[in-house]
């Protein structure tokens, strides 16, 4: 679910560089869950440009069942 999340918001120039996980509960057939994307930091290392962004899933009885940490490389606003 966090992959997808992530790589469907990264977009086709985005590299998604890691991605971890904890499934805190578990997700019955017919849970719907949430899933919402901060982004805690941007940075540049050796000209690549960074995000982290903190990830959480929660289901439609507001529990979470999921967070996450992801690190994408996306192209710079000025190369564009």
């Amino acid at each position: 679910w966090l992959t997808h999340f992530m790589t469907n918001w990264i977009g086709d120039d985005g590299v998604l560089k890691r991605l971890s996980c904890q499934v805190r509960r578990h997700n019955p057939v017919g849970d719907t869950l949430h899933i919402t994307g901060e982004i805690t930091r941007k940075h540049v290392v050796d000209g690549e440009h960074l995000i982290d962004v903190a990830l959480s899933a929660v289901n439609q009885d507001g529990e979470r069942s999921v967070v996450g940490h992801a690190v994408a490389s996306l192209p710079s606003r000025s190369h564009r």
